[in-house]
């Protein structure tokens, strides 16, 4: 789970490119985002052309399938997704609802 931080604060002490998502860059002490320029960021639409896909499976193999099931039910209703839209990380927003359609 490190790595991408890591990975980031290697490319700012080393004063390199690097590509990363916005909850990483938030996740990494503010020390380090003081040393990097972002040079290019995704737009705060929710219709943004590059999305980050996330998928929720369930293994059928899970011990506690039910339960597994009913926190899957809870994040995809509405008041799971507000709970996803107000995930703050810095006192920025990370995430945003899932997309209906």
């Amino acid at each position: 789970m490190a790595y991408p931080i890591q990975a980031l604060a290697a490319a700012a002490a080393l004063w390199e490119y690097t590509l990363t998502d916005w909850e990483t860059y938030l996740s990494v002490d503010e020390s380090v985002r003081k040393q990097i320029t972002i040079y290019k960021k995704g737009s705060e639409s929710t219709y943004d052309p590059l999305p980050m896909p996330v998928h929720l499976l369930i293994s059928s193999r899970a011990k506690n399938g039910g339960m597994a099931k009913k926190f899957a039910d809870w994040l995809t209703s509405r008041a799971g997704q507000e709970v996803v839209e107000q995930f703050r990380k810095n006192g920025q927003q990370v995430y945003t609802p899932a997309l209906t359609i």
